[in-house]
């Protein structure tokens, strides 16, 4: 437990679960949302940019699901934006 309370502290440091998230080499469709999210928070970004396309690759398969992808996506460029 008390490590799990460390770990969780960890990921509390500003920016540190972006670095964790973008340092996974095989990232997934939960990796792609969480990053996309985050890196709504910053400016327009190239990284941003890569999220997205990423999030969308992940989806590919997932037809039913273009929707909501497509709307996280506008709704991450309006926030990086403001």
């Amino acid at each position: 437990m008390h490590a799990a309370g460390e770990r969780l502290a960890d990921l509390l440091v500003p920016g540190r679960y972006l670095q964790e998230l973008t340092a996974i080499a095989d990232k997934q469709v939960g990796h792609w949302q969480a990053l996309v999210g985050l890196l709504a928070g910053a400016r327009p970004s190239t990284a941003l940019d890569d999220a997205c396309a990423g999030v969308r690759a992940a989806f590919a398969s997932r037809p039913a699901a273009a929707g909501a992808v497509e709307e996280l996506i506008a709704w991450a460029h309006a926030r990086a934006a403001r």
